[in-house]
């Protein structure tokens, strides 16, 4: 999974995201939310090789639908944002600033 592909999906998500809250989505958890954060702050809160993707992926266990779902999510809620060097993401939280 090379989850610094994901920043077009950020993009877009970014673009459409205006609510301050979301629900999860259908199939998600907050304990999913919580081992992805987890994951990607364990991986230094950025995801801008494919090392750092793999790394992301196999502490999570989740299969590349599931992380494209969660990566969507957060970045609706402001919690993951696209590099500004365009070749990753970054997750933005009180644990990474």
């Amino acid at each position: 999974m090379k989850l610094k592909n994901l920043k077009m999906s950020c993009a877009f998500v970014l673009v459409g995201a205006g609510a301050a809250y979301a629900d999860l989505p259908q199939g998600m958890s907050q304990t999913d939310v919580n081992t992805f954060t987890s994951a990607m702050i364990e991986a230094g809160c950025v995801v801008s090789t494919d090392e750092q993707g793999a790394a992301v992926e196999a502490s999570t266990g989740f299969h590349e639908n599931k992380l494209t779902e969660i990566v969507d999510y957060l970045t609706e809620m402001g919690q993951i944002v696209p590099l500004e060097t365009g070749d990753g993401i970054k997750l933005v939280n009180e644990a990474c600033n």
